[in-house]
């Protein structure tokens, strides 16, 4: 009865904390990804000095012109754990 009792406390604590670090974990792996996604959205934009304009997967990536040469290019997304995130980064070319 109390081995019972375990795997009932167990199954009712454990396994929901394992279910939201597993989220946060794809979370943190999707960010490495938009944020890998900017940067090279910045390098082509020192490359060809076009900045891009455009979504991969769920990922909305746009650039905007701050200042003469220099381009804001954001990434936004919503994470798998449900959060509105965005990155961004600066760039003079």
């Amino acid at each position: 009865m109390g081995a019972l009792f375990l795997i009932v406390l167990f199954s009712a604590t454990v396994v929901p904390m394992l279910s939201v670090v597993y989220l946060e974990r794809v979370t943190i792996r999707e960010e490495l990804k938009a944020l890998t996604l900017v940067e090279e959205s910045i390098h082509e934009f020192l490359i060809d000095g076009v900045p891009r304009f455009k979504g991969i997967d769920a990922f909305e990536i746009r650039s905007e012109i701050v200042s003469s040469g220099i381009v804001k290019t954001c990434s936004n997304w919503i994470g798998s754990n449900g959060r509105e995130y965005e990155h961004c980064l600066l760039a003079k070319n």
